[in-house]
């Protein structure tokens, strides 16, 4: 059977609740495959013990569960299974969605919301296998594999998770068997949060060794009695491998406690123990800690000792500058800046005059033997370009005399 649609919902069951709503292949008798169920979809529901199912009940085995899609919501009882009542091997459940959520129980408490593969006959139960950004189960929701008969074919099979961040609150992982092959779960997640009673477990029911657990992620928290177990009854139990960055409120313990623990232990004894690896980077708290030394020094040797202020000491002051006159004051010199550099020379430029030619030539012959100088304006004209201009007369004439022709005036 395949499904591709935009939303695809199976709600509730028939008013005397024997028949769920429900979308299911099976194999019946015979040996014959079943056939496999793939779903493709925006938004995936299944509430109210409603049933999304692959199963077998006969030496045939049974079809897949494949699911693609945005969100899936398993809720109030829901399930997505993929099981065996028979010799034939259950279904594996492949789901690829965005975003997960497994939540809540049945209205009469009596079957939790889950997506699980399992067999309860001789044969092995197939695998769990989800690639998620977000996967959260909460409420007494679980997401399984197990292997629940007591042949040697009752094999669990494996839980395989990779996620951005997986959130259990109150709810289960587990691969479980009761006499075959072990089960195994592995998690691949950035952050692992664990609250209220949850469990990771890989627990062996009767001679069924423990299976193993390995968890790679940057963080795992676990808090409120949560539990990471690969326990055994009557046999070994399994392995717990742990590679983290931080791991916070857990760690190994020999047995299970009131706390939160990480145990893979026996009821056969500690000699049946499996083992759990743990692998995070440990905190010295003695690393930024420094020896002090033992002859510890006197403050007072440190200080020099001062002189009396009256035992023969004397302050004097001699010289010109020093201190100020004011201690709160800058200190000011006495010294004036005096400007001795010479002044430059400056020519006066004369116009030429028939009537002052003679002269301006004795002028120039005069200048020869001595160094000119500057002539100081003694009045003020408006050349013929209407500009103010100060000018100098003549030495030699009186500056009334009318016909006089200043330095400078131009016409």
């Amino acid at each position: 059977i395949t499904v591709r649609a935009k939303e695809v919902s199976a709600i509730g069951t028939s008013p005397d609740g024997i028949f769920p709503s429900a979308l299911v292949t099976a194999t019946l008798v015979g040996t014959g495959p079943g056939g496999n169920l793939t779903i493709e979809t925006e938004r995936l529901l299944v509430s109210d013990e409603a049933v999304f199912s692959s199963r077998t009940r006969g030496a045939g085995d049974a079809g897949n569960i494949t699911i693609r899609a945005t969100e899936l919501e398993v809720s109030d009882g829901g399930e997505v299974i993929a099981s065996s009542l028979g010799d034939g091997q259950a279904g594996n459940i492949i789901l690829n969605v965005n975003d997960i959520e497994v939540t809540g129980i049945s209205e009469d408490s009596q079957f939790p919301s889950r997506i699980a593969a399992f067999s309860e006959g001789n044969s092995a139960a197939g695998d769990v296998i989800i690639t998620s950004n977000n996967l959260r189960v909460r409420d007494g929701a679980e997401i399984s594999v197990s292997a629940r008969g007591n042949g040697d074919n009752a094999k669990a099979g494996n839980l395989d998770i990779t996620a951005s961040s997986i959130v259990l609150d109150q709810a289960t992982l587990s691969a479980e068997v009761n006499a075959g092959d072990k089960g195994n779960i592995i998690l691949d997640s950035q952050v692992i949060l664990m609250r209220d009673g949850s469990n990771i477990t890989t627990n062996a029911k009767g001679a069924a060794t423990g299976g193993n657990i390995t968890i790679d992620t940057d963080l795992l928290v676990a808090l409120e009695n949560s539990d990471i177990t690969a326990n055994a009854e009557n046999s070994f139990g399994g392995r717990v491998i742990i590679n983290a960055l931080g791991i916070f409120g857990t760690e190994f313990r020999q047995q299970q406690t009131p706390d939160s623990d990480i145990t893979a232990s026996s009821q056969l004894g500690a000699s049946f123990s499996g083992t759990v690896e743990i692998n995070a980077p440990s905190a010295d708290p003695s690393a930024a800690l420094f020896q002090l030394p033992e002859n510890f020094v006197n403050p007072k040797l440190l200080v020099a000792t001062g002189c009396g202020t009256d035992d023969g000491n004397q302050f004097t002051q001699f010289g010109r500058g020093g201190l100020p006159t004011d201690p709160t004051k800058p200190l000011r010199g006495q010294t004036l800046w005096m400007d001795l550099r010479p002044l430059p020379r400056h020519s006066a430029r004369r116009r030429k005059n028939p009537i002052l030619a003679s002269s301006a030539s004795n002028a120039s012959n005069a200048g020869n033997s001595r160094r000119s100088r500057i002539v100081e304006a003694n009045r003020w004209i408006i050349n013929n370009d209407g500009v103010v201009e100060l000018v100098a007369d003549s030495p030699q004439s009186s500056p009334f005399i009318s016909w006089f022709e200043p330095y400078y005036c131009l016409r």
